[in-house]
């Protein structure tokens, strides 16, 4: 067996398992936390996430009861 395939494998390897981790282990990655509820202040994000499902996407046609 050839000793130049075995070296660069070995020289190979590492770098392949360095480029795999863009954050350290345990560490959280950017843009992964979320936001705190009492920070968002999109109405269109507060409804879309707590009032649609009961009240459809546009306020009409979802499981509750209409009321007018």
């Amino acid at each position: 067996m050839s000793r130049i395939p075995c070296l660069s494998a070995f020289a190979v390897l590492p770098l392949v398992l360095l480029s795999a981790c863009s954050t350290p282990n345990g560490q959280p990655q950017k843009g992964s936390e979320p936001v705190a509820p009492n920070q968002v202040v999109d109405f269109g994000t507060l409804y879309a996430r707590n009032c649609s499902a009961c009240h459809g996407a546009e306020g009409r046609g979802g499981a509750s009861i209409a009321t007018t």
